[in-house]
């Protein structure tokens, strides 16, 4: 008696796909469409769009909808009026998805126009929120105007001290909080820059909406220290933004907030993060790969056999990535039991009927070339199609990947008759 079926497996094929995270790259000019005075009628906005649009009469708003996601993310959203040459203004204004909650409305913050900084979501579902355009006083037309936003992460990571130099900076997130507790106080993010790369940043100088005793700069620094840009324009307790389009170089930058007027102290309070000008949330950039080790691609599994997987990901960036990298292998589907777990390198820490996992607290942070694997191997236990799906979570940025699945089929024993000679 012997084997004759061999297994037809896709060993290690890997589909890397984001998780949780969007990609929106900023590619579509949308031209709005009246009527869209009210959120009964409100044009829809994506975060992949530019909308481009005026307030044609005098008392004119324009209302945009645009997709919730949960509170844990939110909106940078910059309305641009700087082709308009006379003295109008145009106010934005975002609006929880009941259509008249003020979430936070702005004027001339930016030096393009007026913006929304890192203004999360009303509650945990998807319903639309609104961002509403208008004249400032409502007595002037603006002939034309774009508006776009961005989707990102706006659960906040703390500033470490010391962090008052670009050198010394807290390594970037999505978002921060802070506090200026002095005058002198300067708080810096570092994060990774590439050449050419459009960086979007954004500074809420009073996100608990309670009063500022600080007017509050935002200034962006190259890698050497030397300062490329900086905004300080709304005042105690305002908006910052800087949109910069092309960054010099490959290296770690910076962004910075100090008190510019005013004081600081316990109510000095902030929120700060970045967002990539083509949509992308900021990340070091990393590689992953799941591949499958034993038995051969070309041989079946039959119950009993075991298979062998080796999960990987690399930091293929120039920063270390910091907070903790979390592995899990999903092993079978729980209605199916097609695989049981054998063993681990490193032993796991975590194992249910279908998930195997490694804490974030076996691999701290990640240096620049550094990989980190573990190997998961499980035993056949009856006749079944699945597969093993890997997904790495960067702990310190609250975000994970689809990276890579291995398919495999476990056949039923399948036996010769004996050949009688």
């Amino acid at each position: 008696m012997k084997r004759t079926l061999k297994m037809l497996m896709a060993a290690g094929t890997i589909a890397i796909a984001a998780g949780i995270m969007l990609i929106p790259i900023f590619a579509t000019t949308v031209t709005e469409t009246e009527p869209n005075d009210d959120t009964a009628h409100a044009n829809t906005l994506r975060a992949t769009q530019v909308m481009s649009a005026a307030i044609g009469t005098t008392g004119d708003a324009d209302y945009f909808a645009i997709d919730g996601i949960n509170t844990n993310w939110g909106v940078i959203a910059l309305l641009d009026t700087s082709a308009v040459t006379g003295s109008q203004q145009g106010e934005l204004t975002m609006l929880s998805d009941d259509g008249t909650t003020i979430l936070q409305s702005d004027v001339g913050s930016w030096e393009k126009g007026s913006g929304i900084a890192l203004q999360s979501y009303a509650n945990n579902d998807r319903n639309d929120h609104y961002l509403k355009v208008n004249e400032y006083n409502n007595d002037q037309t603006i002939p034309n105007y774009t508006l776009r936003f961005y989707e990102t992460v706006v659960s906040t990571k703390p500033e470490t001290e010391p962090n008052d130099t670009p050198a010394s900076g807290t390594p970037s997130a999505m978002a921060h909080e802070g506090v200026l507790s002095t005058t002198a106080d300067v708080d810096c993010f570092r994060f990774s820059g590439h050449s050419g790369e459009e960086m979007i940043f954004a500074l809420n100088g009073d996100p608990e909406n309670d009063g500022s005793s600080a007017n509050m700069a935002l200034s962006l620094y190259k890698s050497d220290g030397s300062l490329l840009k900086t905004a300080n324009r709304s005042g105690i307790g305002g908006n910052e933004f800087i949109d910069y389009d092309s960054l010099p170089e490959d290296g770690i930058y910076a962004y910075c907030v100090n008190v510019a007027g005013g004081s600081g102290g316990s109510t000095a309070t902030y929120h700060v993060g970045l967002v990539k000008g083509n949509g992308q949330l900021y990340m070091p950039s990393t590689s992953q790969k799941l591949t499958r080790l034993d038995p051969p691609a070309d041989e079946w599994l039959l119950p009993g056999d075991t298979i062998t997987v080796h999960a990987a990901i690399t930091n293929t960036d120039i920063i270390t990535i910091p907070g903790g990298i979390k592995m899990s292998l999903r092993f079978t589907s729980a209605t199916t039991p097609c695989l049981a777990m054998v063993q681990t390198d490193p032993p796991h820490t975590f194992l249910s009927s279908n998930v195997v996992q490694w804490d974030e607290a076996l691999k701290p942070e990640l240096a620049p070339g550094e990989v980190y694997s573990v190997t998961a191997t499980f035993e056949a236990l009856q006749p079944c199609t699945d597969y093993i799906s890997y997904n790495p979570i960067l702990s310190y940025y609250d975000t994970g990947f689809g990276a890579g699945r291995s398919d495999y089929t476990i056949a039923h024993a399948v036996y010769l008759p004996l050949i009688m000679n």
